[in-house]
């Protein structure tokens, strides 16, 4: 579903509006719940150790719902839309710091619970963006519409299930107080994605809107990939933080990153087809779509990584310190991208410089990072950095594996440009060399063996331990 929609997105809508689009409901609110996301980062790790304050988290949210819906008249104000487009994208923008306040207590909370919502919100927002923007065809309005019903159910879904969990009686003001102090922490993590988050405007100022949607249309594959798997990991530091079972969640990591490997190596490989799929309009940008892909991979691992490094540190406000050395190690890397990007920039001189400029930059951002991650992830003992080095080698070898197996079983040439013609083109390529990835694995891997054998048993110990959350 979550593809279908993100197809109809970039090929109904046109370059301007879905760069709005994108600006506004990936970037614009990214900056609007920052406040919400802080506080979020403590209330997340109090209540998985069981230390309460979550409903604290959403009365402020609630709160603070009234200032972003100014923000979001003034931003839609300023980007020029009409208005009953503006109205529908301010409330979008008002809704979103009570999702994050009421998905993040779930995710701590109740992680199954928390899974079923995403679901439901995907599937609300899918079929939403099929009946307004491609069955109703109302454009940007219709993809504002969709979002704002999507974001609305979810929310009221999520805090239905949560609120039974929020019983403690703590004085918020108290509470936040505490929090204030230690929020240097998040601060770092979420300055970082605050001035990661700076490209598209930057993009924007010097190219417009079609570089903007540009990156978005060639990120589409690798950003949903990275979004399952991010949905997947969203418990994992509270699992870690509850149990203390590390194993478990290393070999959660493997098994992420070894599924998610093959599409991302063989979209990478034939970003000129993965192009033609999304939208012809984009065919220009398949190399940077390589680079992209290349480089979610690597977020994806890091991200992972990071789970894991979250939910070793235990101890409420005390684990501020490791924590933020962490984050500032990512708010330096993204001052690296933005700083980078804004250099390459200077020197393009086609859109496809300056896309290609983007995604080096990204590309580059992503490797220092994970290389960042593992020496600190080093330092946290020898079963720590045993095991970190033997994932990070066996991700290297499976996406080595998964790209040389791709270049060898490219699609054909579609006959004509419609949808059906370009996926038809990958029968029987990419089932061939989907099978041949994991006879692959399953023969140079031993572990692979085993951890295939294990995957209903370690699935049922991994949400056995949340039972009680569920």
């Amino acid at each position: 579903m979550s593809i279908a929609s993100s197809f109809v997105l970039v090929r109904r809508l046109p370059p301007s509006s879905y760069g709005v689009f994108q600006l506004i409901n990936r970037r614009i609110a990214g900056y609007v719940v920052l406040p919400v996301q802080l506080l979020g980062f403590w209330a997340y790790r109090y209540e998985a150790e069981k230390l309460g304050g979550g409903r604290c988290l959403v009365q402020f949210a609630a709160a603070y719902a009234i200032l972003a819906l100014a923000l979001g008249f003034a931003v839609s104000q300023s980007l020029g839309l009409q208005a009953s487009t503006m109205l529908l994208a301010a409330l979008l923008l008002a809704l979103n710091p009570l999702q994050v306040a009421v998905q993040t207590l779930l995710s701590s909370l109740r992680p199954v619970r928390y899974s079923i919502t995403i679901l439901f919100h995907r599937i609300v927002y899918s079929s939403s963006i099929i009946a307004l923007v491609y069955m109703a065809s109302r454009g940007l309005e219709g993809a504002f519409t969709a979002a704002l019903i999507a974001i609305t159910l979810a929310i009221l879904v999520g805090y239905k299930w949560v609120r039974k969990q929020l019983k403690d009686n703590k004085n918020c003001g108290k509470v936040l107080g505490e929090w204030a102090k230690a929020i240097h922490t998040p601060a770092l993590a979420h300055a970082a994605s605050t001035i990661a988050s700076l490209d598209a405007i930057i993009a924007y100022t010097f190219w417009g809107t079609e570089i903007v949607a540009a990156y978005f249309a060639i990120s589409i594959p690798s950003a949903l990939a990275a979004e399952v798997v991010a949905a997947g990991l969203s418990y994992l530091p509270a699992y870690a933080l509850a149990t203390g079972d590390v194993s478990t969640a290393y070999r959660v990591v493997k098994m992420l990153t070894t599924i998610t490997t093959p599409l991302l190596a063989y979209v990478a490989v034939h970003a000129w087809w993965t192009t033609l799929l999304i939208n012809p309009t984009y065919h220009w940008a398949s190399t940077p779509m390589t680079i992209v892909t290349i480089a979610r991979i690597i977020d994806i691992l890091h991200a992972s990584l990071r789970a894991i490094y979250g939910g070793i540190q235990k101890g409420g406000i005390r684990t501020s310190r490791k924590l933020s050395k962490l984050n500032m190690y990512i708010l330096l890397t993204s001052t690296m991208y933005v700083v980078m990007f804004l250099s390459t920039l200077q020197l393009a001189k086609s859109r496809e410089e300056a896309l290609v400029a983007w995604t080096l930059a990204t590309l580059a951002t992503a490797t220092a990072r994970l290389a960042l991650l593992a020496k600190m992830l080093e330092k946290e003992g020898s079963i720590i950095a045993k095991e970190t080095w033997k994932t990070l080698a066996k991700a290297l070898a499976y996406t080595i594996i998964a790209l040389v197996l791709a270049t060898q079983l490219p699609p054909r040439q579609p006959e004509t440009l419609g949808f059906i013609h370009i996926l038809e083109a990958t029968i029987p390529t990419l089932p061939v060399y989907l099978l041949m990835y994991a006879a692959v694995v399953y023969i140079v891997d031993p572990e692979a063996k085993v951890l295939l054998a294990k995957i209903p048993q370690l699935l049922q110990s991994y949400y056995s331990k949340f039972k009680n959350r569920s």
